[in-house]
């Protein structure tokens, strides 16, 4: 039997739901598609009730009492719902109990933030503050929180993570060049010496701001030096700053010997110790992390994709699902993370008929953690899979005058992408001629001033007598 794979471009409000509705629709209708053979993975709960609610309504309206009522034997849910159903089907073949405990998202990452607080001793956090300062790095613990994220979504395990580590070390510093042989500190101390005196002394008199505050900095710069205190902000400053331009001329030397600081041998060390730190940390969590899951005796997430992973492996599951799966429809595509990406595309060897529904431009930024180069690289190949391309390229959602600002923005900011998967048609009519965009500039300098502003603008909006089109009746 001829398997087909097609993959819907949707952008915002450009009609999914319904499509998807449709296609649910018109299959089931005709008699052409069972619905235990259906498999539709959606973003969010929310989203999947709302397919299956808006088919079987339509069913219900047609007079098709026996259909809808068999819909709920699609298997309709979130990826990780999917998931979960499939491996307590197949749980003697997983080697699980049909019964299976499974952590909510909120409950995983609460327990992975509490093996982190477990698995960090105070050598390595005193050691991470240190090197984090020096380079200029806000937040260590979000570095490693986004390490331990990707590992997570990658399927990498605490074994792997220090040939990892090696890898990215060895990456990053070839960029850097070959270490000075040259004591730095100490050639920039001697330079230093030498051109402050005169930098001070020709300085004289002189009230241009650049000047002095350079030479505040200088001193301040010297001092730390002595100590070994300094941050690598220090350096690339001074690679590019000046006093005035009538004495900038005496400060070549610094800027020159500054711009050298790529091949500082403690820089490179601080590179190297900061990764295989953050590497090793993260392998100390996960290893807590999986150890505390067997413990309590249940899985998260992520275990429920790579198990899937595994039983979709073996011949039994596979023939099973290759005469059962009709259809196998993925929303959200471009969200998935390279482990779902991997169980989709063994779904779709398997499945008669697949439709993967995404929007293409998401894909290329990697939203909520999806890898982009691995998404672009799949929808490039869609000829290869034998796959095709259909377009939603009409706007049901937003109002003329802003689809035709964001076509004039997104079809320039995404030329790799051809136009028409990226320009939508205007379907609603113009009601008002209130502005379609707005900059709101909110004075503030932290969260709860943020959203007080916001709120006082949101406020002076409802107050302006401002009307906006109801969604029901089309009007003001």
């Amino acid at each position: 039997m001829t398997k087909t794979l097609t993959f819907i471009s949707a952008g915002a409000g450009s009609g999914k739901t319904y499509r998807l509705t449709e296609i649910l629709r018109q299959k089931l209708g005709s008699g052409t598609l069972d619905p235990a053979g259906v498999i539709a993975t959606t973003f969010t709960r929310k989203a999947a009730s709302e397919l299956r609610e808006r088919a079987r309504s339509h069913l219900l309206s047609e007079g098709d009492l026996t259909l809808a009522s068999q819909l709920d034997q699609a298997l309709i849910g979130t990826v990780n719902g999917v998931c979960q159903k499939l491996l307590e089907r197949f749980s003697f073949e997983a080697g699980l109990s049909p019964d299976l405990s499974v952590l909510e998202e909120a409950d995983a990452n609460s327990m992975l933030r509490q093996c982190t607080d477990e698995s960090l001793d105070d050598k390595t956090m005193a050691s991470l503050n240190g090197i984090a300062i020096r380079m200029g790095v806000e937040h260590w613990q979000a570095d490693l929180t986004m390490l331990l994220a990707q590992a997570r979504a990658n399927n990498i395990g605490a074994e792997q993570m220090a040939g990892f580590a090696t890898q990215n070390v060895g990456d990053v510093l070839r960029l850097f060049g070959r270490p000075s042989a040259i004591d730095l500190d100490a050639q920039m101390g001697k330079v230093i010496g030498k051109v402050l005196p005169k930098l001070v002394q020709a300085a004289e008199g002189s009230s241009v701001k650049k000047t002095t505050t350079y030479i505040e900095k200088l001193e301040a710069f010297s001092k730390r030096l002595k100590v070994g205190q300094y941050t690598w902000a220090d350096w690339t400053k001074f690679a590019t700053d000046a006093p005035e331009k009538g004495l900038s001329g005496l400060v070549d030397e610094i800027r020159e010997l500054a711009a050298t600081h790529l091949s500082h041998p403690r820089l490179q060390s601080d590179v190297r110790d900061y990764v295989t730190l953050l590497f090793a940390a993260s392998a100390r969590v996960l290893d807590r992390y999986q150890a505390r899951k067997r413990e309590l005796g249940t899985l998260d997430f992520i275990d429920q994709e790579t198990l899937l992973l595994k039983v979709l492996e073996q011949p039994q599951v596979a023939a099973t699902l290759t005469e059962e799966l009709e259809l196998l429809l993925v929303d959200e595509f471009q969200d998935t993370s390279p482990v779902q990406l991997a169980l989709f595309m063994k779904l779709t060897r398997l499945a008669r008929e697949t439709i993967w529904v995404g929007d293409v431009k998401q894909a290329i930024y990697g939203f909520r953690g999806s890898d982009s180069e691995l998404m672009g690289a799949v929808i490039d190949a869609l000829p290869e899979l034998g796959g095709g391309i259909d377009v939603l390229d009409q706007s049901w959602r937003s109002r003329p005058s802003l689809v035709s600002l964001v076509n004039r923005v997104f079809v320039r900011a995404f030329d790799s992408i051809p136009k028409e998967q990226v320009e939508l048609q205007p379907q609603r009519k113009e009601l008002s001629d209130a502005s379609a965009y707005e900059l709101w500039h909110l004075d503030a300098k932290n969260v709860d001033q943020r959203m007080e502003a916001l709120a006082q603008q949101i406020g002076a909006l409802l107050g302006s007598g401002r009307q906006v089109v109801d969604k029901m009746t089309q009007k003001l």
